[in-house]
């Protein structure tokens, strides 16, 4: 796999990641230039040539909703592998009491420190020689809490740690003549349509897939088949062969998968 490839998908991952805590802590995605629309809102921008993200909550300032944003932070910092990290709090912080309240509630254990002005906290992971890194911080702006940093910092820091999942296909059609080429071009969107991850290759060789990435079935088009309104399909790793009514390919592969 190419470095850039695998760049992407771990690029790829952090975002499906960080928008998935948006989903669960009910943030709002909106764009940079809509930031005013939402009470909490998730956004993205490109900041020193870098990826930055942002999660802000427009409040009152209670401790409570700063509490349940570090709580958010350190459950970001878990969800990408990382179990050695420092969690630091500003000396400034006001009503500190009743943040530490909260926060052990939330199980979290954490430092308070002289920071910049702005910054509410920070979280900082560990590596091999317990060097620290900054993975995420958050502060005030806007009369809002904010949590936020960089993709690349998470793809560097945590490379080792993120997940970075095989590509892989639900069904590869495979066909040789212009007729068999044309129909393989409709079923094959057909079958994105209802779900499944699909590609088409002008070809007919298993040992091809192969080379291109693991799939769970194969469908051989023959002008004979499509003329039946039929299918041949071959698990790929059993070579098991089935046909199978076009009508009924779906329902069957719904109840396969």
């Amino acid at each position: 796999m190419s470095s850039m490839i695998k760049r992407g998908r771990h690029f790829d991952y952090v975002r499906r990641v960080l928008a998935s805590f948006a989903e669960i802590y009910n943030y709002d995605y909106v764009l940079e230039s809509f930031l005013e629309e939402s009470t909490k809102i998730f956004w993205e921008s490109l900041e020193d040539n870098k990826h930055f993200y942002c999660y802000q909550i427009k409040n009152n300032k209670a401790m409570l909703d700063l509490a349940d944003m570090i709580g958010m932070a350190v459950r970001i910092v878990e969800a990408f592998g990382v179990h050695e990290y420092e969690v630091h709090l500003s000396s400034n912080i006001r009503d500190q009491k009743e943040l530490f309240r909260y926060l052990d509630c939330l199980d979290i254990n954490y430092e308070t420190l002289e920071m910049m002005q702005e910054k509410l906290f920070e979280i900082f992971i560990l590596d091999e020689a317990h060097k620290k890194q900054r993975i995420l911080w958050g502060g005030e702006q806007n009369d809002a809490y904010c949590c936020q940093g960089y993709y690349e910092d998470i793809v560097g820091y945590c490379e080792e740690t993120l997940k970075l999942e095989e590509k892989s296909l639900d069904i590869v059609v495979m066909s040789e003549t212009d007729f068999e080429q044309e129909h393989a071009l409709y079923l094959v969107q057909e079958l994105r349509l209802n779900g499944f991850k699909t590609e088409m290759i002008g070809e007919k060789s298993l040992d091809l897939i192969k080379e291109i990435c693991p799939t769970k079935y194969v469908i051989f088009l023959n002008d004979e088949d499509i003329q039946n309104d039929e299918v041949c399909l071959i698990d790929f790793y059993t070579k098991e062969k089935e046909q199978i009514k076009e009508m009924d390919l779906i329902s069957h592969l719904d109840i396969n998968f």
